[in-house]
Order: structure tokens, then sequence, then C-alpha cells
């Protein structure tokens, strides 16, 4: 979620991207391991802006928009979640965190806090394939999320069919000049 101060740190190094606004995406795909079907899901983040004197950035994904590939999960997941009463998934880094990041790296750890199911957690992100042009940067983020440490209990069909409680995720982060 999240993470998004990396690009802030090149941002600033650049003089093309020396923007005092950056408009962000960011595209997560979440692999869930199960006893009979793993699947892979997505998420696109909301739009988000990032001003360079931020010292957070906070990416929020709408899991009602989560896909899974098959309806019935995703109705399931949104269920697991309490969507109805938590309906977004947050991520926060902090600029602090990226100023101490090597951009020239092959990669980097970025501490992230997560807060879904109305509890955050910290979580250790990987940072890797760092990109950048005159009016984008991008970066890749990798990192586990442990249901249980959220309070969420994965789904089971008769005890027989698991979902297993870490999820892997990774995560393009795309900055681009904001002509706002």
């Amino acid at each position: 979620m999240k993470r998004l101060t990396l690009g802030l740190l090149i941002i600033l190094t650049l003089p093309g991207l020396a923007q005092a606004r950056m408009a962000g995406s960011v595209s997560a795909e979440f692999k869930v391991k199960a006893t009979v079907d793993s699947f892979t899901g997505t998420a696109l983040s909301e739009p988000f802006t990032v001003e360079t004197d931020d010292k957070l950035v906070t990416v929020t994904f709408d899991i009602m928009k989560m896909e899974t590939g098959k309806k019935k999960r995703d109705v399931e997941m949104q269920h697991m979640f309490h969507a109805d009463e938590f309906p977004m998934i947050t991520g926060i880094a902090s600029q602090a965190a990226i100023l101490a990041l090597d951009p020239e790296a092959e990669t980097a750890e970025l501490p992230l806090d997560v807060m879904m199911h109305g509890i955050t957690r910290n979580v250790s992100a990987t940072v890797s394939n760092f990109a950048r042009s005159e009016d984008e940067v991008s970066f890749d983020l990798a990192f586990p999320l442990i249901l249980s440490e959220f309070d969420l209990k994965p789904p089971s069909i008769m005890k027989i069919i698991k979902v297993a409680d870490t999820v892997e995720v990774s995560a393009k982060v795309i900055l681009s000049n904001s002509t706002d």
C-alpha cells in the first residue's frame, strides 16, 4: 500500500521531475495459497497526489474493487475483510525512511504501515526495479501480509479447503508529473 516517498527522493534528484506535485498510482497483485485452489488477485489504488513537502504518503485500496477472477471468491474475500465496516486498505510510507534509501541499489528495504480491518501493522517491503524518465518514476514493492495479524481469519470450506494465512503482495508504484 503505501511506499511512494521513494519516488520523492528520486524526484528531488532529477531536474525534469522536481515538481511540487506528482500524481500517483499503485497496481498491486496478491498471491494466495490454498489447499485446492491457489489464486492471484489484483487491486488498483485510488488516485493520489504527492507533494514534495509531504512527511507521509498515503495510498488507499477499495476492498470492493479487489478482484480474484471469480465473483464468488471476491464476495468471500469482501466478507473476510468485513468490507462493509472496513472498506479500505491503507498503506503509509514516511519520507524520512525514504531518505535513507540508495536509489542506485538493486534492492532496498522500506518500512510501511499497513492498515486493514481497523488494525495497523508495520511491514518491511523490498523495493526494486527503479526506473525513471523525464516525466515519471516507478518502482516495485514486495512484502508478505499475515492475515491473522489483522484479526482476519482466512476462509475455509468444511475445514478441508483452507486458505493460507500469509498473502504475498507485489506492487508497481508510478509517480508522474502532475499538470494540476
